[in-house]
């Protein structure tokens, strides 16, 4: 057989070489219709194994992150753009039916989401009180709504699509609590900040984690660095400490 690969999350290719598995790179994961037609050409009837990202491999994983995350509008697909073409519609218009594996890491859908509704939370009023209630009322919704799924312990967690039965989502389970959004609201409330804002129109949020770890790899610190938006005014940042906002969360 032969294996098809994204180059930078699988780099590593000395094991598949002792082996004698054939490799080949995917030249343009967003476009795979050559690709993989080469793949198949190269595989002569047997096994193909294609590695890449998840919103490359089939249509459902590709919806949640081009039509969800909206991940892909840098590149021009999303709502209203291209529709990302994936290597199961190369390998379906080819009669053939593929078994998909997706991974998805829970901290990085977490995450993205965080950002979106920080994006948006100037938009629906740049008034700082109004917005603070609205952040509070996103972040009580946020407890209730996950308090519904227990987290998991277990490092990955399968379960079969239920739109498709050979579509398997592999979730790396992580961080549930909305850390950017809670360190955000801690900014927020600050009495210089709205100091700062005085009169102007607020137009942006930015809460971005960071950490620093130790000699053995291990986190250490964990921060959040918030900085807020306004016209006519220089930026706005703080950075929260990871214990405080930590016993603020939800």
């Amino acid at each position: 057989g032969v294996f098809l690969r994204e180059e930078n999350l699988y780099p590593e290719t000395g094991p598949l070489a002792a082996r004698r598995v054939p490799v080949l790179t995917y030249r343009n994961q967003f476009e795979p219709e050559a690709d993989v037609k080469a793949a198949l050409k190269a595989a002569k009837g047997k096994l193909l194994i294609s590695y890449t990202g998840a919103a490359h491999t089939a249509q459902h994983p590709k919806d949640y992150f081009q039509n969800t995350l909206l991940e892909a509008i840098p590149f021009g697909y999303g709502p209203g753009l291209k529709d990302m073409p994936t290597v199961e519609d190369s390998l379906e218009r080819r009669g053939l039916k593929p078994l998909i594996v997706a991974m998805l890491a829970e901290s990085h859908a977490v995450e993205r989401i965080q950002h979106m509704f920080l994006k948006d939370l100037p938009e629906d009023s740049s008034d700082l009180p109004a917005l603070r209630r609205n952040l509070d009322a996103l972040l009580s919704l946020w407890s209730r709504r996950l308090a519904r799924w227990p987290s998991r312990a277990e490092p990955i967690v399968f379960a079969r699509d239920p739109r498709q039965a050979d579509v398997i989502v592999g979730l790396t389970p992580g961080e549930r609590r909305p850390l950017d959004l809670v360190a955000a609201a801690q900014v927020l409330a600050l009495p210089e900040a709205a100091a700062w804002l005085g009169a102007a129109r607020l137009t942006s949020v930015e809460s971005l984690a960071g950490s620093s770890s130790g000699a053995d790899g291990r986190v250490t610190e964990r921060h959040w660095d918030v900085v807020l938006h306004a016209a006519g005014r220089a930026n706005f940042q703080r950075t929260i400490a990871g214990d405080v906002v930590l016993a603020a969360a939800p």
